[in-house]
């Protein structure tokens, strides 16, 4: 464990966790995930030997079963594998079962951590067990007591409090966090409001979160930029990964949690819909869905595009891809149908052959029955102008792409074609921004949101279901 695992907290938290001395109050109603917050710190906080422990509502044992990771972060292998047959209860020298103590014991046993232990790191889950034993004029003096003890010994303490209610304490602390639980179209989201967090400039005072194998996982805040420079420095991205056995093309998204959600893949001759608000960066659509273009090229397959950026993104790609491992003919095949698009010239390092051709030729066209597999990419601009020009009615095309080609995404910007095509896709997926996070919603099936962060040192995007 490093400091570096701080990295996934958000910037603002992560500068006010590295200062020498400070008290945190986690506050929110319950379910919020503020003991997977409060452990989560600790364990960012690299320290496994100096810190303390208080749990007022669970038991050490219950801690270690929910959260498996504990174990190995608290060097606890050998202590939590030991039990006492009478109750059952992990004994370790960092973690106190308050649940039966009384007010003033464990108000003592803190303070007795406070003067005999330097900078120790103490976790009071919940202070609102201890604090409701006292009356109003005693909590408020103890609480001011730790503070003092608290500078005194370089500690760190962090309070976790049920409810959102402010009281004497929030005052008194350095920073204050509120988790909550919100609704985004049907999907449950969580989200930080950052109270306060002293001396530390707060530029983004709201982050959503996951609960993800039982930590705390932030989202990025989206920045448009960022996502463009995905797109350089990207080495061997063809060839990065083989894939051996069969010639088939694996249908899978690329993504594990999306996978999961589609119960494998999305499915032999699928029309998936990638909605993307015009407000986004162009560069989204096409960073998505690389992984399984990669595939197809690896497998020789054939790809039709007929959407500007896409093929944009795509061209930078293989230039990229090119510098260094020549793409030869026989290893892949660049196919487009576009009337309107002007002949393009071969390049350094492969070449691209141009179907001229609509829609409704393109199952007569030797070089696409040529290939095994076959990749297509629209923009639903397109798609509509072959459905006027060529007299198709919407259910021929659709009929026809999903007898002719492997998988097809139809790239959607425009409200008024979401509903025209979603009643034919198999998969609607929907980008959108909730607190300034990128999330992607899958509309169809109903599966929830995943949170869309994007690697900077893999250079490629990154989704994780929002649990």
């Amino acid at each position: 464990m490093t400091r570096d695992d701080l990295l996934g907290l958000p910037a603002e938290l992560k500068k006010f966790l590295k200062l020498e001395t400070y008290s945190l109050l986690i506050k929110g109603n319950s379910g919020t995930g503020k003991t997977t917050l409060s452990l989560t710190i600790l364990r960012s906080l690299e320290e496994t030997k100096n810190f303390f422990y208080i749990s007022t509502r669970t038991s050490p044992k219950q801690l270690f079963d929910h959260y498996p990771w504990l174990s190995e972060f608290a060097n606890a292998t050998d202590d939590v594998s030991q039990y006492n047959n009478a109750d059952e209860q992990i004994t370790h020298p960092n973690f106190e079962d308050a649940r039966l103590d009384e007010p003033e014991s464990l108000f003592e046993r803190i303070t007795n951590e406070l003067m005999d232990i330097k900078s120790p790191i103490i976790v009071i889950d919940s202070w609102d067990a201890i604090a409701s034993l006292m009356d109003k004029e005693s909590r408020i003096n103890n609480e001011r007591v730790l503070q003092t003890w608290r500078e005194r010994a370089k500690a760190k303490i962090i309070f976790v409090s049920e409810g959102i209610d402010e009281s004497p304490l929030d005052f008194m602390v350095d920073g204050v966090l509120e988790l909550s639980n919100d609704i985004f179209e049907d999907s449950r989201i969580r989200k930080l409001l950052i109270r306060k967090l002293r001396g530390i400039g707060v530029e983004n005072n709201t982050y959503l979160f996951s609960l993800k194998d039982n930590m705390v996982m932030f989202l990025d805040k989206y920045i448009p930029f960022s996502y463009a420079n995905l797109l350089t420095n990207v080495d061997n991205w063809i060839y990065k990964s083989t894939e051996s056995g069969s010639t088939d093309v694996s249908l899978t998204s690329g993504y594990k949690d999306l996978d999961v959600s589609l119960k494998g893949d999305y499915g032999k001759g699928s029309i998936v819909i990638i909605e993307k608000p015009r407000i986004l960066s162009y560069s989204l659509p096409f960073l998505f869905i690389e992984k399984i273009i990669g595939k197809f090229v690896r497998k020789d397959g054939a790809i039709l595009i007929r959407d500007y950026w896409i093929l944009n993104h795509l061209n930078r790609r293989l230039k990229s891809a090119g510098d260094t491992t020549p793409i030869s003919d026989s290893r892949f095949q660049y196919l487009e149908f576009a009337p309107r698009t002007r002949e393009n010239t071969e390049t350094t390092n492969f070449r691209r052959k141009i179907l001229s051709q609509s829609a409704v030729t393109l199952q007569d066209s030797p070089e696409l029955n040529s290939k095994k597999h076959i990749l297509n990419i629209m923009g639903t601009d397109e798609l509509s102008k072959d459905m006027i020009g060529n007299d198709l009615t919407l259910y021929d095309l659709c009929t026809m792409m999903k007898s002719r080609f492997d998988l097809s995404f139809l790239i959607v910007e425009r409200e008024e074609h979401v509903s025209q095509f979603s009643s034919f896709a198999d998969v609607h997926l929907k980008f959108a921004i909730i607190f300034g996070s990128l999330v992607l919603r899958c509309v169809m099936p109903s599966e929830g949101l995943f949170g869309v962060n994007f690697s900077r040192t893999r250079h490629e995007l990154q989704l994780s279901k929002l649990l």
